[in-house]
């Protein structure tokens, strides 16, 4: 009897104290819950602006000469001297080279000298038929005599002429073919004239973006070879012709007038354009408590102290913010620290002045 009033009290005991542990923990519970009622979970927000965006495309080109003239002898004879070294100078119409032209003086002035006696003999000619000792037969020949003499002054002239080779525009001597003492044939290379103070660049630009480029439009350049200087290029010829993959090649012409950077044949270059602007919505990555770009994503948006879960659909990403297609207005505040506990509903306070995401 004894026996069972002691294990009749020991399980009572027990009860007591097993009791008294779950009264603990939820009154532990409780007190935790209106600790956490009573504290907000503090969070960061920024409001959501209207942004302007352009979208810039670089396109790679090369440098080529704006103009390259390959200068040849236009008649034959001997190199009597090259007046221009390589890589020298030259303006359009200074001589570059005189070929020795000393037996072509000669034949002119046996040329001239025939012409006269031929004139001297049409005109005695003109008196025999004039005074009727003459026949008309003669007098045609004479003539004809005439026009013969004169045809060839006429061509010695100009062999004698062509014998000092011109520049037919300004530009540098990128290549020396001729030497003195060289006999050369008409049609010969002698020189390359390369004219750079201007220089064409020719990009490939997709299709889908050659609406951007218009003839006459002003076009940002840089170039490898000086990273620090700014050049500009306009706009000059759009290709009728594209090659593979849809690219047309469009020319553009920069001026060579950097004293401190003179551009060369050959270059590489980065042309900026803008092809695309628009007015968007940006969220800050770190708002996005799911989804990184271009599909669905979600944020939460704090409204009246609470924070409400949003589903957005996302777009192309810019740096560190994100574009919003759909989901958010414009003046929105979305959390963009201490998302992983939120929930949807949850009170939270705001911790720091609110940021603006307009820039």
């Amino acid at each position: 009897m004894r026996i069972w009033f002691l294990t009749l009290l020991g399980a009572l005991a027990l009860a007591g104290v097993f009791g008294w542990l779950h009264w603990r923990r939820t009154a532990q519970a409780a007190a935790i819950e209106r600790l956490q009622v009573a504290q907000p979970l503090t969070v960061a927000v920024a409001t959501i602006r209207p942004v302007s965006l352009a979208t810039t495309t670089e396109y790679l080109g090369q440098t080529q000469a704006w103009r390259e003239v390959a200068v040849t002898a236009a008649t034959a004879g001997r190199v009597q001297a090259v007046l221009v070294p390589l890589h020298g100078t030259a303006r359009a119409g200074q001589p570059l080279l005189n070929l020795d032209a000393a037996a072509t003086r000669q034949s002119l002035a046996a040329a001239r000298e025939a012409l006269r006696k031929a004139q001297l003999d049409a005109g005695r000619q003109q008196q025999l038929v004039a005074a009727h000792n003459g026949t008309q037969n003669d007098l045609e020949n004479s003539r004809l005599q005439v026009h013969n003499a004169a045809a060839q002054v006429a061509a010695l002239t100009q062999q004698l002429r062509e014998a000092a080779v011109r520049a037919p525009i300004d530009g540098t001597v990128s290549e020396r073919l001729a030497e003195p003492g060289l006999f050369v044939q008409p049609g010969a290379p002698l020189f390359t004239l390369t004219d750079v103070r201007a220089l064409r660049l020719v990009a490939q630009v997709p299709e889908a973006e050659l609406a951007a480029w218009r003839v006459g439009r002003r076009v940002p350049v840089r170039f490898e070879a000086f990273p620090g200087v700014a050049f500009v290029g306009t706009v000059h010829y759009l290709g009728l012709k594209g090659g593979e993959g849809g690219r047309f090649p469009v020319e553009v012409r920069v001026e060579n007038n950097h004293a401190a950077a003179p551009l060369r044949v050959g270059l590489t270059a980065r042309l900026r354009l803008v092809t695309d602007s628009a007015t968007r919505l940006l969220v800050p990555r770190v708002a996005l408590a799911a989804g990184s770009a271009a599909g669905p994503g979600v944020v939460y948006v704090l409204r009246g102290g609470r924070v409400h879960r949003r589903t957005v659909r996302l777009g192309a990403a810019y740096g560190t913010r994100v574009a919003v297609q759909s989901g958010l207005a414009a003046d929105e505040q979305v959390v963009v620290s201490g998302t992983e506990p939120l929930r949807d509903g949850l009170p939270v306070r705001v911790a720091a002045p609110l940021l603006s995401i307009a820039n």
